[in-house]
């Protein structure tokens, strides 16, 4: 017998971080060394990785249970699969994270 489960998860973290509105930034950054866009959203709770860009740079992907995430205009849309160690550079800061795939 197969079990799954759905997992909802929601962005809004800003409330508890101090900011008193959720702020988005776009920023020129590297991911596994490809140059890409990067939305830094102030109230996201997780990372989340184009579907898309995972597969051109042949990277794995962990297939998990759908999961529900809940958009900052309220829209809510299903995504599956988790990429990880994904090396994302900012400037001269580098960081290794955990990206749940997202269809763009």
């Amino acid at each position: 017998m197969e079990v799954t489960a759905e997992l909802e998860v929601e962005l809004p973290l800003f409330s508890i971080s101090g900011v008193t509105q959720p702020q988005t930034m776009k920023m020129r950054g590297m991911i596994n060394n490809k140059e890409v866009i990067v939305m830094v959203d102030s109230g996201a709770s997780h990372n989340f990785v184009s579907r898309q860009l995972v597969q051109q740079m042949g990277l794995e992907i962990d297939e998990t249970v759908r999961f529900g995430v809940c958009l900052g205009d309220g829209t809510k849309v299903r995504c599956q699969g988790i990429c990880h160690g994904l090396i994302v550079q900012l400037g001269s800061y580098t960081m290794t994270i955990v990206g749940h795939i997202f269809e763009l």
